[in-house]
């Protein structure tokens, strides 16, 4: 195994000394170095991963991808900003109900707004005017199967990042 040393102030070496009990403070040291590394390395991966989109000719990111990431883009936006805790949990659980078939609501948005407000007999406006106020211009875009598509799932993503953290 390998050795090195490093530099400590002196208050922190102190309080290290005055605890009790045995501590492996090199497992710590080395848990800490490997956390930050692993944390560097996803940053690097990142960083390779936006300079290729960057590089990339945008004519050849097809139209269907930039309408699911508008999309996507809105419902993660509507999920941090708007959205309370109840419309995700059904959002959520729409979604897991539906598993598979839940393309099916991407062609009927309507009818998947309707589960987020928690009232299937909504009537069509009703879901409109839901569709209206969390888009605003964008509402249009409902149309496109691949723009509600990306919605869900960033909306289900900020949501599975607040599941994560409770």
């Amino acid at each position: 195994m390998a050795r090195i040393s490093i530099s400590i102030p002196d208050g922190l070496k102190a309080k290290m000394k005055a605890v009790p009990e045995p501590i492996n403070w090199s497992a710590i040291a080395a848990k800490a170095f490997g956390d930050e590394l692993k944390r560097v390395s996803e940053r690097d991966r990142e960083r390779e991963v936006m300079e290729v989109i960057e590089r990339l000719d945008p004519s050849y990111i097809d139209g269907e991808s930039l309408v699911y990431q508008s999309g996507f883009s809105l419902g993660e936006g509507w999920a941090r900003d708007e959205a309370d805790a109840t419309d995700l949990q059904r959002l959520d659980k729409h979604a897991a109900a539906m598993g598979s078939n839940i393309y099916r609501d991407y062609e009927e948005p309507n009818a998947l707004a309707k589960q987020i407000i928690g009232d299937e007999n909504a009537h069509a406006g009703d879901a409109d005017d839901w569709w209206s106020a969390v888009l605003g211009e964008s509402v249009e875009s409902i149309s496109e199967p691949e723009f509600v598509r990306g919605f869900v799932e960033g909306a289900l993503a900020v949501w599975e990042l607040v599941c994560a953290r409770g």
